[in-house]
């Protein structure tokens, strides 16, 4: 991963080596930044990657879109309030390095949008934007179970537990304090998503224009500016405000090697021509070399199911050049409904059944019995997270799982395998339309009302272009009811839901090809051969491989014998 790597009581040999494992691709390249007695900054790096030298000691990875005076604010910090006071003011994706008289300080953005691990034992530190470092400079890398549970459950661990044992994920809007051979790491603020009365449909139009705001922040200049469009909502909604804004920017969709999203393309297409704007169709392959890579890269925290993306972005190479900006819309969820619960959750335990019906891959008791844990701990686990969150009530903590531990764990790993090739950000995250937008009230977003409106403002002609998850304009009458019946059935009606999502579970024809077939080296195939479509399945393959990788000690082949 392109990006910082920090370690303490590291020999420097090994430290070059680890770093030379991780060289992807041939246009990456690695440069010590910073050294002094027993510790060393490093970081791997690629043509245009946003990492800077501020002063002596002083380095910021990522970028700060609002304020161009930002280096003047580092050199102020002095202790934790400053440290506050800067995230505060300062949006963006980014990580900060600072060496002081009190020792060395990594600190983050408000969302921790950059993903950042830590391991320390007796005697190293290791700080890094990459788990593949880490491994090559500690002993023994194992598997952490009670991660590998919640992966089974959700597809990512929860908290700060990564998929491996000490190897932890830096919590967002925190800081890590290194000195000697101490280490302390702060969560200076944690965001409360209680609604806030006060808002009215006439402030929209102040919600668009922070958003537009945001697009205009986040647009570079002096790259090529790509949008990565699909049929949906969100990505045309970045598209439709850089177009009102005047910004000259590509539009870029991806068609998967299954060719089961040509619709959503095509869809995507019209939105582009609408746009006025040069649209290219990238036709994507499916590579064992691919997934094994896709591995190596994100140790599990992306599925390899998303290894076409490898093919894709290399594909982006050969279209643009490598001196990209990649707008996508991740994020677009806050603006809808289902950053609440269909249904109103009065307590901890029901939002905890709530979260494991919608959310769930295998129940927290059936990940439990295949680890052979203990059953009631992983649900005990689950409910203590939901409990800690800063909400009063249980269905703004359900807003809270979904930012802090679904986009924390899931969207933003997603997207940081993106950074492995180009500069790739959202301007849904910008600080004040994030937090504008996530603190407006239930009944303006449900049925899909808030999106709706705010991309009929922004511009009535895509917005009345088919939304491809529906098959429909969302400013249609018939999309209209199909949301309101939507919303009261899964209101009033939860086991339907239920069913929908037990049609993914694994069956057991799958399990016994799982039994016969896992540990084999031919992976691109056995799906396909086999047909595997259920999400269950791809999960448990994705950790076969994980196990594979890191230890070698395939337990999972074992069990199922």
């Amino acid at each position: 991963m392109p990006g910082f790597h920090f370690t303490v009581n590291v020999h420097e040999k090994e430290h070059l080596s680890a770093l030379k494992e991780i060289l992807y691709f041939e246009n990456y390249f690695h440069k010590i930044l910073f050294k002094e007695k027993n510790k060393i900054l490093s970081a791997t790096l690629y043509e245009n990657y946003p990492l800077k030298r501020i002063t002596e000691g002083v380095f910021i990875e990522g970028k700060i879109y609002n304020n161009p005076e930002f280096k003047t604010d580092i050199l102020k910090i002095r202790n934790e309030k400053d440290i506050e006071k800067f995230v505060d003011k300062n949006d963006g994706d980014y990580i900060i390095f600072i060496k002081n008289k009190k020792g060395i300080v990594i600190f983050n953005d408000f969302l921790g949008r950059l993903p950042l691990y830590s391991y320390k034992d007796n005697n190293k530190i290791i700080i890094s934007r990459e788990i593949g470092f880490i491994k090559k400079l500690i002993e023994k890398f194992e598997i952490d179970k009670k991660g590998l549970a919640e992966y089974l459950v959700f597809s990512y661990p929860l908290g700060e537990r990564t998929l491996f044992k000490h190897i932890k994920r830096i919590p967002p809007f925190s800081f890590i304090l290194i000195n000697e051979n101490e280490v302390k790491i702060k969560k200076i603020k944690e965001l409360n998503f209680e609604e806030k009365e006060g808002f009215t449909e006439k402030e929209l139009n102040k919600v668009i224009e922070l958003f537009k705001k945001a697009c205009k922040e986040r647009y570079d200049g002096k790259s090529v500016n790509v949008l990565s469009l699909s049929g949906g909502l969100d990505s045309r909604t970045t598209g439709t405000a850089l177009f009102k804004e005047k910004l000259p920017f590509i539009c870029v969709s991806c068609l998967l090697p299954d060719k089961s999203n040509l619709y959503d393309v095509e869809i995507a297409e019209r939105v582009a021509k609408k746009l006025n704007v040069e649209f290219h169709l990238i036709k994507t392959e499916e590579k064992k070399e691919h997934i094994e890579k896709l591995l190596r890269m994100k140790y599990g925290l992306n599925n390899f199911k998303f290894a076409y993306s490898i093919d894709f972005f290399e594909k982006l190479w050969k279209l643009k050049g490598r001196k990209i900006n990649c707008f996508t819309g991740f994020g677009g969820p806050v603006l809808n409904p289902g950053i609440f619960p269909y249904r109103k959750t009065r307590n901890i335990k029901e939002l905890y059944k709530y979260i494991i019906e919608k959310h769930s891959y295998f129940k927290p008791s059936e990940s439990a019995e295949l680890l052979g844990l203990n059953k009631k701990e992983i649900k005990e686990d689950i409910m203590e997270i939901l409990e800690n969150f800063p909400e009063n009530t249980s269905d703004f903590k359900y807003s809270h799982f979904l930012i802090y531990q679904r986009d924390f764990k899931l969207v933003f790993e997603g997207e940081d395998r993106n950074r492995f090739f180009v500069w790739s950000q959202t301007p849904f995250y910008s600080r004040e339309f994030f937090e504008k937008v996530i603190s407006i009230p239930k009944k303006y977003k449900e049925n899909l009302k808030l999106y709706r409106n705010f991309l009929k403002n922004l511009w009535n002609e895509t917005a009345e272009i088919t939304y491809a998850n529906a098959g429909m304009p969302i400013t249609s009458l018939k999309f209209k009811i199909s949301r309101y019946l939507f919303s009261i059935i899964y209101a009033f009606f939860p086991f339907l839901q239920k069913k929908i999502r037990e049609s993914s579970h694994i069956n057991a024809e799958e399990k016994e090809i799982l039994k016969n077939y896992i540990g084999q080296s031919n992976l691109l195939n056995f799906h396909k051969k086999f047909e595997i479509k259920s999400r269950n399945s791809l999960l448990i393959l994705n950790l076969f491989y994980i196990e594979k990788l890191s230890t070698g000690d395939l337990f999972w082949h074992r069990r199922y014998k």
